[in-house]
């Protein structure tokens, strides 16, 4: 883990270089438009101000997804007890300064109607920075995405190959990807089967569409966790103190009740599916189960 750990560092130190670039690229070189921050971009007539709003955090949800991943992995971080907690504040909060001052960046760069303007196949990103710094910035810009996705998808890979591993630890998944490999201590064989469930929804959808059907699917196990936590407190089986216990737990909840409430409602046909893709798991799991139900408990396998 140490290996992959390094190189995510390496590209979201770079990442996070490019952005700061950017950023002081719009606050010293932009001229702000006049009422080029105020001016508004109403929505259509018949699309209601709930729905652009809620519709906006599917985009918005997805720069500040990230955090969760970290407890997929919190069995090999040293003191997670202190450094899990410490690592998704500063991650979060990091992340929330970056997006607010890039964003604001792209105001002064361009006016809103021009940024509401750009194509589905065009990037605000790389059109700011084209008229903040000409063709280079543009092309900059464009190298940090794919430095950007680059080290996202070793993050990914490192994270959710676990929940695979884990899952088969506990017999709800292949016994294959419980193996360790002997030389790296790694999940190598969970990291195949994660290689390949995310080849085939790569191929499957646009990214616009994948990114809101993962936001979707995300926070109804969001709402799921509040409600795992609020039961394991009560049944004892967390012994220590919970932060805001049980408000934020009741207050997480509702909004992803409402939040997948009014995306269903609005974009049923990507909810729906969203929904199916979920749904298909219920026959593995039933399977695994009744599997596991009929063998006799195993030896623990190794740990990474």
């Amino acid at each position: 883990m140490s290996g992959s750990g390094q190189l995510s560092n390496v590209f979201t130190a770079a990442k996070i270089g490019g952005i700061l670039l950017l950023i002081l690229a719009g606050l010293f070189l932009a001229s702000p438009n006049p009422g080029g921050t105020s001016a508004a971009v109403v929505p259509p007539q018949e699309v209601s101000l709930t729905s652009a709003f809620f519709g906006a955090l599917l985009s918005v949800f997805w720069a500040y997804d990230g955090w969760v991943d970290l407890s997929f992995v919190t069995g090999e971080i040293k003191k997670p007890r202190r450094n899990v907690p410490r690592a998704i504040v500063g991650g979060v909060s990091v992340a929330v300064v970056l997006y607010v001052l890039v964003n604001y960046a792209y105001l002064r760069a361009l006016p809103l109607a021009q940024l509401a303007a750009v194509g589905p196949n065009e990037i605000g990103a790389a059109t700011a920075a084209e008229a903040l710094l000409g063709r280079w910035g543009k092309t900059g810009v464009t190298v940090l995405i794919l430095m950007s996705v680059f080290g996202t998808l070793n993050a990914v890979m490192l994270s959710h190959s676990r929940i695979h591993f884990r899952m088969a630890q506990e017999r709800y998944f292949f016994q294959s990807a419980a193996a360790v490999h002997p030389r790296y201590r790694t999940p190598h064989r969970a990291l195949l089967y994660t290689l390949a469930w995310s080849s085939l929804l790569i191929v499957s959808g646009s990214f616009e569409r994948l990114t809101d059907l993962v936001i979707f699917a995300t926070f109804l196990f969001y709402g799921l966790l509040a409600v795992a936590v609020i039961k394991m407190k009560r049944q004892g089986r967390i012994p220590g103190p919970v932060p805001g216990y049980p408000y934020v737990q009741i207050v997480l909840l509702l909004f992803a009740l409402i939040f997948t409430g009014h995306t269903l409602i609005t974009q049923p046909t990507q909810s729906l599916l969203g929904l199916g893709l979920i749904l298909t798991g219920l026959p593995f799991y039933a399977y695994f189960r009744q599997k596991a139900r009929m063998q006799p408990k195993s030896k623990p396998s190794q740990e990474i």
